[in-house]
């Protein structure tokens, strides 16, 4: 996730911010608040060369989002194998959508217009660059997970039962997106045994834990799976 007064699932660098400025300086008659968001999101897909769509829906929903106190929402598209980044302020379910990368601008104060001095402190920035299911594991497991819970002061401002629900949803996740590769629920899905898509996604000890505890749901794999899941309780149990 970025984390300059806005998130994504990938690391920030400074040529983000320096082509949003760029964009300002190249074309000093236009808003400058249209050139940050289109900075962010040329940043965002570098080094593809990349622009806003010049078609009247995507300037209207960007115009809708700057200037409409009610408009809390951009959500930008970039299809596969195009240069041109759709702008909306409604979710697009599109065919074929489960290939395109999104990313989507958050108002933080919803009855605070819009300048050019308050963007960096009032517009959130959130990236799909992988399928939503895969987005939102990353996200709850690599962030917002640790963040609230290995940070006593932080943790400190949750109930038992929100911690026990932020948990929950992080194993729940890691069993769906370990089990089915994080695929698109349109998408026909392989069987969990017809690849390693799965595996591929391990990258801890818990991951694989939460992969063979999701296995044993599967009539294929459920022997296999309670096997391993004896192993690793047995890891839990001494503390590896």
């Amino acid at each position: 996730m970025f984390f300059s007064k806005f998130s994504s699932s990938a690391p920030i660098s400074l040529s983000l911010l320096s082509v949003a400025a760029l964009d300002c300086l190249v074309e000093p008659d236009i808003d400058a608040r249209r050139g940050y968001l289109a900075g962010l999101l040329r940043g965002l897909w570098v080094p593809r060369y990349t622009r806003l769509s010049d078609d009247k829906a995507s300037q209207q929903a960007l115009a809708q989002f700057l200037d409409d106190l009610q408009c809390n929402v951009l959500h930008a598209r970039l299809a596969s194998g195009s240069d041109d980044i759709c702008l909306s302020n409604t979710l697009q379910d599109e065919e074929g959508g489960n290939n395109d990368e999104t990313a989507a601008f958050l108002k933080l104060h919803k009855v605070t217009p819009l300048t050019s001095e308050n963007m960096s402190t009032s517009v959130q920035l959130t990236s799909a660059l992988q399928t939503p299911l895969q987005s939102l594991y990353q996200t709850v497991h690599q962030v917002y997970a640790p963040l609230l819970l290995r940070d006593d002061a932080r943790a400190s401002l949750l109930s038992q039962k929100l911690k026990d629900v932020l948990l929950e949803l992080d194993a729940g996740l890691a069993g769906t997106v370990l089990l089915q590769g994080g695929s698109d629920a349109k998408k026909p899905k392989a069987a969990p045994s017809d690849g390693d898509e799965g595996l591929m996604s391990i990258a801890t000890m818990r991951d694989e834990f939460a992969y063979w505890e999701a296995m044993q749901d599967d009539a294929r794999q459920a022997r296999r799976a309670k096997k391993f899941r004896a192993v690793f309780d047995t890891l839990m149990i001494c503390g590896v």
